[in-house]
């Protein structure tokens, strides 16, 4: 029996309607899949790169910050050792070892409606007044249960910030500062919180007391 043949415009029909909505569903379909995987992956290069950003930023500011607490000739506190758990002055040593520029550390907590606090440095006038401002982090998350700054006298033993009479103890007796961030990341959504710490030494005060005979402490 011969086959049947098909008409010109048999030939030229094409697709059918169903067949090109089968079509359209498949290609729906694989870039429905493929926009989902670009997005996941945009999201987890977001979350790497800022956690990347903090990390480093977190670290340099503590870097800089042991290097303030190891040049310095003593501590002070600009109001009251009420905010020494937040607030630092640090009296630097200057190359032509006759002087000394008071830089502080202020942790500014959260307020209103913000989430996180900043860390800035302050350069001061011998007065005490601001010369200059510099916020270095802008993401820190530290409470009052959890302080930035701890100090420890000569035995290693972490002294009161509350007591009465702390603020002049703390002046005289502490030999090492202990530094903790607390730093959050937000609003990049997916990325926990984690903290940085340290401990330094404040050299000159731990060898004027260290020194024989000094009871002071």
């Amino acid at each position: 029996m011969p086959k049947p043949t098909r008409t010109p415009e048999q030939s030229d029909a094409g697709f059918t309607m169903v067949e090109l909505l089968v079509v359209m569903v498949i290609m729906t379909i694989v870039l429905v899949i493929a926009g989902s995987s670009l997005i996941s992956f945009s999201n987890v290069t977001t979350r790497n790169s800022a956690m990347i950003d903090t990390e480093q930023a977190a670290s340099t500011t503590l870097a800089q910050m042991a290097r303030d607490i190891r040049s310095a000739h003593s501590i002070t506190f600009v109001t009251s050792t009420s905010n020494a758990a937040i607030s630092v002055v640090l009296n630097e040593n200057q190359p032509s070892g006759t002087s000394t520029q008071p830089v502080e550390w202020l942790y500014t907590p959260p307020s209103g409606s913000a989430v996180v606090g900043t860390l800035s440095r302050v350069i001061l006038n011998t007065n005490l007044t601001v010369k200059s401002n510099e916020i270095l982090l802008t993401n820190l998350t530290n409470s009052s249960s959890n302080p930035v700054f701890t100090y420890y006298d000569l035995q290693g033993q972490p002294m009161s910030t509350t007591d009465a009479g702390a603020d002049q103890t703390l002046q005289n007796c502490t030999t090492a500062i202990g530094v903790n961030l607390v730093i959050s990341p937000s609003p990049v959504p997916g990325v926990a919180n984690y903290s940085e710490s340290n401990a330094v030494a404040l050299t000159d005060q731990q060898q004027i007391l260290s020194a024989p005979g000094n009871g002071q402490c």
